[in-house]
């Protein structure tokens, strides 16, 4: 039987590269510039693919560093996130890794000497890496990546000043400062924008005649290149004096809110785009959508399956077809490959230095009419490299494995509402054995993707988020409790979390509404009572945070006895005249007992 040949569903090809570097006179900076065409010759369009430019060392693989004068790592590369191609589009493509000058380096010149001296004895050389695999790079780490970028700009200095008209009433506030690129890349298309928001760190909303309004201004900006700096100023107008006063406010009410902090100014910087972008990729509906069954059956068959092994990139390929033999179309099948241990029934696992890594991969088709079949080519990669943790799995053994039968490979598919539902739980009971473990990186891959499987499942988005607050990623962490809250707005561990990620940046006063919030749903759990105490003794407010504790002793003496003792952040308050009476009220009631 010949060989079929199967043109891939997603297949982008790098069709021409040039580099060329450049080196400026005096300053000692360096930079490598490459040029060149992609093209986009499978069946499907490709969006969000990633272009990767990276100076590497030949023998190792790894990217070519240099170390900073304030001992951070600067590695030879750069990235482009390319826009959406349309099948056999070619695209045009240049990338430039701008090296620090040498008066920011440790090593300095020689740094430099360094790299080109490898460059031209064929020690390192240059490399372009093109992600495109749907299952790694998706909408969520196109916005991962636009976020890593704006995390190098810096507001310095900015001030806030209100603005008058000649009767003396509040018009608008004026917000000034500069603003200064500490990275490495040049960063374009950026706003900083500036809104008033209430107390409870959500954006001021006026509503009038149906409408919403809110006080918010921003200055644009096309670029700021690596290590400088960009002065700012613009408006945040009040709007008219029927909105206010519709709103049961005046410009002199808010001025007096924003001086005692009741209202508060803020400060974000964000790509000109970034919301219609983010408005775009709700509108594609990455996420399945699962319809209810009516008439007719769905029935989906894999019809051919072949496994390939490329050893030289460590990776399987696996294809074939499937075919809708049921009575209706079928939209969002998934089909999951994977190497099993027949032992455990669970996908084999294995920690690198960087990611805890499996093998398994989840590949989305969209739709399928009755009787069609449709081609798939999935990549499953293996490890390789420095492998850490039990299970030192690496190709070699994978394969022996395979042929003893102690690992199975395996494709599977799920496209009705009662295999997705079941194939996410496992993600989900995966992730969770993950975190008891304290790994956190496991984890997240996990529930990652459960959320391709199960999107609206708000323990996906709460689990994340815990991740994130373990590793002291606060901000993500805020962000994934949002979410969960966006999915059910009366999820009270979710509430409890956002207090508690509040209070671990000591921001008690923004902590509080968040507990209050929790507390509402459940009025009877004592770890959210006992941190309201904390939280308001935190904002010097001692009567309040008494109370609170008192309350808590109410559902759980002994345990909330047992941490007033022991925690370290009411050592503040133990001097205060009103604390100490309180804990001898609580000896005099039998409830804490002497040593």
């Amino acid at each position: 039987m010949g060989e079929k040949y199967v043109k891939k569903i997603v297949n982008l090809t790098i069709i021409s590269e040039n580099w060329q570097s450049s080196s400026a006179t005096g300053g000692g900076n360096v930079s490598y510039t490459v040029q060149g065409e992609i093209k986009n010759s499978g069946l499907s369009e490709v969006k969000n693919a990633l272009l990767i430019a990276s100076i590497v060392n030949k023998k190792s693989n790894k990217t070519f560093q240099l170390v900073s004068k304030k001992f951070t790592i600067f590695k030879a590369a750069d990235y482009s996130i390319l826009p959406p191609l349309k099948s056999g589009d070619i695209l045009p493509f240049e990338i430039t890794i701008n090296f620090p000058s040498s008066k920011f380096l440790l090593l300095g010149k020689w740094g430099l000497r360094s790299l080109e001296d490898k460059l031209l004895k064929g020690k390192c050389k240059q490399k372009l890496y093109l992600l495109y695999d749907t299952k790694v790079l998706d909408e969520s780490t196109q916005e991962w990546f636009m976020d890593e970028l704006l995390e190098s700009l810096k507001l310095i200095r900015p001030q806030w000043s209100p603005m008058h008209n000649k009767n003396k009433e509040l018009i608008a506030f004026k917000c000034s400062g500069k603003i200064k690129n500490i990275g490495n890349k040049t960063i374009k298309k950026f706003n900083v924008q500036g809104v008033l928001e209430d107390e409870y760190g959500e954006t001021l909303k006026l509503n009038h005649d149906e409408k919403e309004y809110t006080i918010q201004g921003n200055q644009e900006f096309e670029e700021i290149l690596p290590n400088t700096r960009l002065s700012f100023e613009f408006t945040c107008r009040l709007p008219s004096q029927e909105i206010l006063s519709f709103n049961k406010l005046s410009s002199s009410e808010i001025e007096k809110r924003v001086e005692i902090h009741k209202i508060k100014t803020r400060l974000a910087i964000a790509y000109l785009d970034y919301k219609q972008q983010k408005l775009t990729y709700m509108d594609v509906d990455e996420s399945p959508t699962i319809i209810e069954e009516d008439e007719g059956n769905k029935k989906i068959e894999i019809i051919e399956e072949d496994w390939a092994l490329d050893e030289k990139n460590d990776e399987y390929t696996i294809s074939g077809k499937i075919k809708n033999t049921g009575s209706r179309d079928v939209e969002y099948i998934y089909i999951i490959a994977s190497i099993i241990d027949k032992e455990s029934e669970k996908p084999i696992a294995w920690e690198s230095a960087t990611d805890t890594l499996k093998t398994l991969v989840i590949e989305k088709i969209s739709y399928l009419k009755i009787n069609d079949d449709w081609p798939y080519d999935i990549k499953l990669k293996l490890p390789h490299g420095k492998i850490l943790g039990r299970a030192k799995w690496n190709s070699k053994n994978i394969q022996g494995g395979v042929s003893d039968g102690s690992l199975i490979r395996k494709v599977e598919l799920y496209y009705t509402r009662e295999d997705v539902y079941e194939e996410g739980m496992k993600r989900l009971r995966f992730g969770n054995s993950y975190f008891l473990l304290k790994n956190f990186r496991g984890c997240l891959r996990e529930y990652t993707e459960g959320i391709k499987l199960i999107p609206d499942e708000k323990r996906f988005y709460l689990n994340i988020a815990l991740c994130y607050y373990k590793e002291g990623a606060i901000q993500r962490a805020i962000e994934y409790t949002k979410k969960a809250l966006n999915i059910d707005d009366q999820y009270e561990k979710a509430y409890y979390l956002l207090g508690l990620l509040y209070h671990t940046m000591k921001k008690y006063s923004d902590a509080l509404p968040w507990y209050r919030k929790a507390y509402d749903i459940d009025k009877s759990n004592p770890k959210i009572i006992y941190n309201m105490g904390c939280a308001e003794f935190g904002d010097n407010k001692i009567n309040e945070g008494i109370q609170w504790l008192d309350k808590a002793c109410n559902f759980d003496k002994s345990q909330v006895i047992t941490q007033m003792i022991k925690d370290p952040e009411l050592n503040p308050v133990r001097k205060n005249a009103k604390f100490a009476e309180f804990l001898k009220d609580l000896r005099k009631r039998e409830i804490v007992k002497s040593k």
